[in-house]
């Protein structure tokens, strides 16, 4: 017999009127943001830190990003307080350039 598990969910605007406290590891699903959070069993929906959100930042305002002769397909890898650009050989050799 096969399981499924069913995660809490509702809109931004659903859990925001409720702003229920989530059980201690309970998750919810915001169906507008496409977010997830965890609860703690003590804190409010609203106040719940969301657990995976989306970050950008301009190339050219990054410090920590030295990119050489990047090629289609290349991986991104955080060495010596940077992130470089590698191929998938390299990674996989170690990587130490």
């Amino acid at each position: 017999m096969s399981e499924r598990i069913q995660i809490r969910r509702g809109s931004s605007s659903e859990w925001s009127a409720r702003n229920p406290i989530l059980l201690a590891g309970e998750l919810g699903w915001d169906t507008t943001t496409n977010a997830l959070k965890a609860g703690d069993g003590i804190t409010r929906w609203v106040s719940l830190p969301y657990l995976l959100q989306t970050m950008s930042v301009q190339l050219s305002q990054a410090t920590d990003v030295e990119f050489t002769s990047l090629v289609t397909g290349d991986l991104l890898r955080y060495y010596n307080g940077k992130w470089r650009n590698t191929n998938e050989t390299n990674l996989v050799d170690g990587g130490n350039y």
